[in-house]
Order: structure tokens, then sequence, then C-alpha cells
């Protein structure tokens, strides 16, 4: 058994930044629909693995806010300023690429 996360997961809000992650090739028809699905897909999916998820506000979610914020752990989309071990962040990480795969490429 492993041992249970107490980490709350921040997970950016920024839509011009979101567009950037998922958009980088610029071939997505409908992006604002994308984000919304990552967005649900993702949260699901870490709060599935038990962490507590909230949405990034104040200065973090604006564009430049994310950016430049202070966290102790940043995994592209979803940061913390708590501490993430080894182990939890390839859990992230994995749940990060499933979310993006299954939304943008198709592959489930």
């Amino acid at each position: 058994m492993y041992e249970l996360p107490k980490t709350k997961l921040i997970v950016c809000s920024n839509r011009e930044w979101l567009r950037q992650f998922l958009d980088w090739d610029g071939e997505s028809i409908d992006i604002e629909s994308d984000i919304d699905r990552f967005l649900e897909v993702l949260v699901y999916n870490l709060e599935d693995h038990d962490f507590e998820v909230v949405m990034a506000s104040g200065l973090r979610s604006t564009f430049h806010g994310w950016n430049g914020a202070q966290f102790r752990v940043r995994l592209g989309v979803v940061a913390t300023d708590g501490i993430l071990s080894p182990t939890w962040q390839s859990i992230v990480t994995g749940v990060i690429s499933f979310s993006y795969d299954l939304v943008m490429v198709g592959v489930e």
C-alpha cells in the first residue's frame, strides 16, 4: 500500500495559459471546449488519487501570475506549495499526460 497524499494541488485556471499548453500546434478547432474537458478530466483524476484540488485564484490565476508564481513544486498545469514526493510527482505527471492524451489526442 502507498501513503495517501496530504498536499493540496493547485490547478492553473488561466485560459490563455491553458490554451498555449493544450493547443501548441494550433490545430484544435474548439480549444475552449477542449480546455473545459481537460480541466474536468484532470481534476476528476487527481481527486480520484485522493488529492485535494483547487483552482488557482488571485494573482496566480493570471497568465503572468502563473508563470511567475513561486510554488514549492510546479508540474506544468499543476503546482503545490506543499511537499510532493517524487512518487507523487510521477503520479501527478501521469494524470496530466493521461488528461492531455484523452482530450487532445483521443487516446484512452
